[in-house]
C-alpha cells in the first residue's frame, strides 16, 4: 500500500517518520509530499494518508484525496478544534485520530502538579513575591500569610470524565482527594467504582460539580458545545477557595471572565497550560497575576505520547493494508 506523508521541509521530523516508518508491516512504500507539486498527481494510488498534527486537512487536499479514493486519513492530534472536520465529514472521507488515552498519563500528572503547587503554595522564584509569603507569623493569634493545605478530605471536580480525567482521577484519589465529575456520557457504576467517583452528573448539573470542588480540571475537545464552558456563571458557583486547572484547550475558558474572577477574589487561582490565542500576547494579564501558573501548551508532549501517536498511527497503516477497520475514526463533529 502506497502511504503519503504530510510534511514541509522545515517541520519534517526525522525522528517521527522513524517511529511511524519503523511500525509499518512490510510492502508498504511512503512518500512525502512535496508542497512544490500539484496536489492531485501526489494523491493517486495512496490508500493512507499521515498528516501529522492535522493541519494539513485543507478542503483541496481533502477533494484531492477523495478523488484518489484514499481510505484513511490519519491525523496524529487527539483534540481537533485545527482540524476541517465538518470538511471530512461532508466530503465522506474517513479519517481517525489519536485517542485521549496516548496522551492521557502525562496530562493528568501536569494537571496533578498544578493541583499540588496551589495546595503547598508554591511561587515563582522572585524575591518580593518570596518575601510576602513569609511576611506574617507562623504561630500564634494571628492568621498566617500563607497556609499549606492537606490533601485529605479536598475535592477534585472533573469537568469531562475521559481518558486524561481519569488519569488524574487515578492519581488524586490516593493522596485522599474526593472524585466528582461531569460528562455526557453515562458510566456503569463499576467504571465510577474503578476510579472512586463519589458523584457523576451530566452537563446540567455542572452547578453542583464547580460548587463543591476546591480544584476543578478541565478535560474536555474544543467544539462549539464547549467554547467558553467556563465562563462568568461558572466563575460564581465555585469557592473563592478554588483554584481552575486547565491542561485541554484554551478556549474552553472566557479569559475575560476568568481574569475578572481572579482579580476580584472570585477564585483563587488558575493553572494553566493553554490559552484562547496561543502564543498570548506579552502582556496577557494572565502572565502577570501572581495567583496564576502558566506553561506554555506543553502538558501532552512527552516523547513517550508522541511514539505512541506514530504506532498507533501505523497500527491503522497497517490495519488499512489488511483491509481491516481502522480505529478511532472520527463520525461526529463532537467527540
Amino acid at each position: 500500500m502506497k502511504i503519503l506523508y504530510l510534511a514541509e521541509e522545515e517541520g519534517f521530523n526525522q525522528k517521527h517518520f522513524d517511529h511511524f516508518s519503523g511500525s509499518l508491516t512490510e510492502g508498504q512504500s511512503i512518500v512525502i509530499y512535496d508542497p512544490d507539486k500539484p496536489d492531485e498527481p501526489q494523491f493517486e494510488g495512496v490508500g493512507f494518508v499521515m498528516d501529522p498534527g492535522g493541519a494539513f486537512g485543507t478542503v483541496e487536499r481533502i477533494d484531492a484525496a477523495k478523488a484518489a479514493n484514499v481510505e484513511l486519513w490519519q491525523v496524529t492530534s487527539s483534540g481537533l478544534d485545527d482540524v476541517n472536520v465538518a470538511c471530512f465529514l461532508e466530503k465522506g472521507m474517513t479519517f481517525a485520530h489519536s485517542p485521549g488515552t496516548l496522551s492521557g498519563v502525562p496530562l493528568a500528572e501536569h494537571a496533578l502538579m498544578w493541583i499540588l503547587s496551589f495546595a503547598k503554595n508554591v511561587v515563582s522564584n522572585n524575591s518580593s513575591r518570596i518575601a510576602k509569603a513569609l511576611d506574617g507569623p507562623l504561630f500564634g493569634i494571628n492568621t498566617p500569610r500563607v497556609i499549606c493545605q492537606e490533601m485529605e478530605g479536598l475535592t477534585l471536580g472533573l469537568i469531562g470524565f475521559g481518558a486524561s480525567a481519569r488519569e488524574l482521577a487515578r492519581r488524586a484519589w490516593p493522596l485522599g482527594m474526593r472524585i466528582m465529575a461531569i460528562d455526557v456520557i453515562e458510566f456503569p457504576q463499576e467504571e465510577l467504582d474503578e476510579f472512586h467517583v463519589e458523584f457523576l452528573g451530566n452537563p446540567s448539573q455542572i452547578d453542583t460539580v464547580l460548587s463543591s470542588s476546591d480544584y476543578v480540571s478541565l478535560h474536555l475537545h474544543l467544539n462549539s458545545k464547549t467554547r467558553h464552558i467556563m465562563s462568568a456563571h461558572e466563575f460564581e458557583m465555585m469557592k473563592q477557595s478554588a483554584v481552575l486547572i486547565n491542561i485541554a484547550r484554551g478556549a474552553l475558558v472566557d479569559e475575560v471572565a476568568l481574569v475578572q474572577a481572579l482579580r476580584t477574589g472570585a477564585i483563587r487561582g488558575a493553572g494553566l497550560d493553554v490559552f484562547e490565542e496561543e502564543p498570548p500576547p506579552v502582556d496577557h494579564p494572565l502572565l502577570e497575576m501572581e495567583n496564576v501558573l502558566t506553561t506554555a501548551h506543553s502538558a501532552a508532549y512527552t516523547p513517550q505520547t508522541s511514539e505512541r501517536r506514530l504506532v498507533h498511527a501505523a497500527e491503522n497503516a497497517n490495519r488499512v493494508a489488511r483491509g481491516v477497520a481502522a480505529l478511532d475514526v472520527v463520525e461526529s463533529l463532537y467527540l
